[in-house]
């Protein structure tokens, strides 16, 4: 597939410095398989990767070269230790900042901190939005506690990343990949890399969110 021919070394060069780049498979197998919910985008295991077909014959549901960037940047990360969670916003965070562009380092809330203004071209943060989520609060289905909204993920986390560049460390992706695929991630890596704790940069990203 030329896409992701041409996208798997500039998402190396994104999330490692030339020296640690890990050696890219063989070969990338991409299969189609059917999954019932279109918010399934695909999955990923070693350099395999499962798309869902329904996404293909649904584009409007979501972006699917998006589903296919996020899937190799998988391939990309290899096996990680870390955060399910920071290793799916990195994968969205190339994704929607540097293939689909439309990132931002701010998230829409409404007066209640709640998400608002999404439609499904930002397919996760509007299934968030349709269950009147506040990103501040406690998420019992997905066991995420007050204040640590970060814990979602996906377009979540990529839009926590994309203001953690911005605004503290421009490095901070490729620091933060690098350490989860070297075994060296610890919680107080946020600190060491941004100034503050991970709670508490949430906390800044949040009152700049409510300002929009």
């Amino acid at each position: 597939m030329p896409l992701c021919e041409s996208w798997y070394p500039r998402i190396a060069a994104l999330l490692y410095e030339p020296s640690q780049t890990p050696a890219p498979p063989a070969e990338v197998v991409i299969e189609f398989k059917h999954f019932d919910d279109p918010r399934v985008g695909g999955f990923t295991q070693n350099a395999r990767i499962q798309l869902n077909s329904v996404d293909a014959l649904l584009p409007q549901v979501l972006p699917f070269e998006a589903v296919v960037i996020h899937e190799l940047t998988h391939v990309v990360q290899g096996v990680q230790v870390g955060p399910q969670w920071l290793y799916e916003g990195i994968a969205d965070y190339v994704a929607y900042t540097h293939f689909l562009h439309t990132n931002q380092p701010f998230l829409r809330l409404d007066a209640k901190g709640r998400l608002h203004g999404y439609d499904n071209s930002n397919p996760f943060l509007y299934s968030l939005q349709e269950k009147k989520i506040a990103p501040n609060g406690a998420y019992a289905e997905r066991h995420i506690p007050a204040g640590k909204g970060y814990r979602h993920g996906y377009t979540v986390t990529a839009a926590f990343l994309y203001w953690l560049e911005q605004n503290k460390r421009p490095e901070i992706v490729r620091e933060l990949n690098t350490a989860m695929k070297t075994r060296q991630y610890h919680p107080m890596l946020w600190k060491k890399l941004a100034g503050a704790s991970l709670d508490a940069l949430w906390k800044q990203f949040l009152k700049v969110s409510a300002s929009y």
